[in-house]
């Protein structure tokens, strides 16, 4: 394993980020809790394509085969007018079976001119389809971070092919994922995000009986057959309530969080649906507003106070 480097630093709000090459990053702030002034990290959807061969999606609210315009020199209407004054080392995490995006490179190069680390998410099926073009942009370091959702963790070529990229993310759902998915993503240098379990966002016909298994499972692994087997874990929020992750991560009083259990980063991301046209928070996806004339930072702004979050501020450790 690569040891970790320094990619960059800034300052946001009351505190000062720093992300290192392994995807993670670490805070500091003289106060005791941090503040942000804009998002870190911006979850944006540029395709709305509902891919059969992916058992579970989310963010996907409609059938249509749909596209966000990206790119365009009057910036009217484009993802380029509201992500413009994003700051150098922020992220933008893109999603949606953005692959099929005829823009998607031109906005690779424009963020990567501005600084802006980009990760990609996409299916399992689609990242297999398109390993040499996704693997040619991380050469070129048009992505920084991988992300991929899983769908059959028993592909050999699958397994084969995530591990020529460093520390990619795989994402599963609660209820869906089980032990011997973990088995075979063991030792691999992955890192896991686990998503909450959503009937809403599967096309799985899975008995329920199996889903409470495999939550309750799930629930005990993280703590006791995880740390073993994968490079780190987060969840979202369903997750952490599904799963009592507070509960479990907690020991005598201690909270456990570290390098390797991530707390979750809603506080510091902003959602963002180009195609439709909306913005939201993980903490509340139905509750979607117009963007409007907007920008990031005020969209960030809105969501922090819809949700309190000034008022209740992440503690600093």
């Amino acid at each position: 394993m690569k040891d970790k480097q320094l990619l960059g630093s800034y300052k946001n709000g009351n505190y000062t980020i720093a992300i290192y090459s392994d995807g993670t990053k670490t805070r500091e702030t003289e106060g005791d809790a941090f503040i942000p002034s804009f998002a870190e990290n911006i979850n944006l959807m540029i395709t709305e394509r509902p891919d059969p061969a992916c058992p579970w999606y989310h963010n996907v609210v409609s059938e249509g085969d749909n596209q966000a315009a990206l790119m365009a020199e009057n910036e009217i209407e484009t993802v380029q007018r509201y992500i413009k004054n994003l700051r150098p080392f922020t992220e933008v995490t893109i999603s949606g079976n953005d692959l099929s995006n005829p823009e998607i490179l031109a906005l690779l190069v424009y963020l990567r001119k501005k600084k802006v680390f980009s990760n990609i998410l996409v299916s399992q099926e689609h990242f297999i389809r398109n390993y040499h073009r996704i693997l040619g942009w991380t050469e070129r370091r048009l992505i920084r971070g991988l992300e991929v959702s899983l769908e059959d963790s028993e592909d050999s070529e699958f397994l084969k092919k995530i591990q020529s990229f460093d520390s990619p993310t795989i994402h599963v759902m609660s209820g869906i994922f089980t032990g011997d998915d973990l088995d075979n993503l063991e030792g691999k240098n992955l890192k896991v995000f686990v998503h909450g379990y959503d009937e809403s966002l599967t096309t799985l016909d899975i008995d329920p009986q199996d889903i409470i298994y495999n939550e309750e499972w799930l629930g005990e692994a993280i703590k006791t057959e995880f740390p073993d087997a994968v490079s780190s874990v987060t969840f979202d929020s369903l997750a952490l309530n599904q799963l009592h992750v507070k509960e479990v991560l907690f020991d005598d009083g201690k909270e456990l969080w570290n390098e390797f259990y991530i707390k979750p980063e809603e506080d510091f991301d902003l959602c963002i649906d180009a195609v439709n046209g909306v913005f939201y928070s993980d903490f509340d996806r139905a509750d979607r507003k117009p963007v409007e004339d907007k920008i990031a930072d005020k969209m960030f702004r809105e969501i922090r106070k819809r949700f309190g979050r000034n008022e209740n501020k992440r503690k600093a450790k």
